[in-house]
């Protein structure tokens, strides 16, 4: 919701496009690299998304930066700016992009092939299989780590506040009230709940 959001904020308006421009073509200068463009989130190809995060992830910081400017100077638009601004600037928000990235680079290989005109039930089968099995490779503490780590790295280049755990929640009263007590020792710990092991109970 949030990229696809980005999308449309940046394009609808010939404006914030050119703010868009202005801010990839300075960062890109010191980075040496060739400009990049936001992309749309697609309902029917499924490598539109993949495109769509990774090209998030280049231009990160160029959205940040841009999305400051219109907050800024946008007197209309400015609160909508701010809004997507708090969206984007938290490690949750790092954290699942690179997930889903990692995701989709292994469905799309299957997402091409079904869209080939020469497959065949016994190939579209083994794929399948093989991209269920790669799937479940990722639940996996090494895989996590991975991500947790890209996640981190691009946080603190962009100075972004540390990931948080989430606030206790409330115990009704009619089951005793009080708070449910949280039974992760640290914040890492809470999002690898996200991505557990697949003999853990429960998975």
């Amino acid at each position: 919701d949030t990229l696809s959001t980005l999308h449309n904020f940046i394009n609808a308006s010939s404006k914030r496009q050119t703010v868009f421009d202005n801010m990839r073509s300075k960062v890109n200068m010191k980075m040496g690299d060739e400009p990049s463009t936001l992309k749309s989130l697609s309902d029917t190809r499924w490598s539109c998304r993949i495109d769509a995060l990774e090209s998030l992830i280049f231009n990160y910081q160029v959205v940040i930066d841009s999305l400051e400017n219109i907050s800024e100077n946008d007197s209309i638009h400015g609160s909508d700016a701010n809004s997507l601004l708090k969206s984007m600037k938290t490690f949750e928000f790092l954290f699942c992009v690179h997930f889903f990235r990692d995701i989709m680079s292994i469905t799309n290989i299957l997402s091409k092939y079904l869209q080939s005109s020469n497959i065949d039930y016994s190939s579209v089968q083994h794929m399948t299989k093989a991209t269920i099995q790669e799937l479940s490779n990722m639940r996996c503490e090494d895989k996590f780590d991975m991500i947790w780590s890209k996640a981190n790295v691009m946080r603190i280049d962009n100075e972004i506040c540390s990931p948080i755990l989430s606030r206790k929640s409330k115990i009704p009263k009619k089951l005793g009230g009080g708070l449910k007590q949280n039974k992760n020792c640290n914040v890492k710990d809470y999002y690898f709940v996200l991505n557990p092991h697949p003999n853990t109970p429960n998975t």
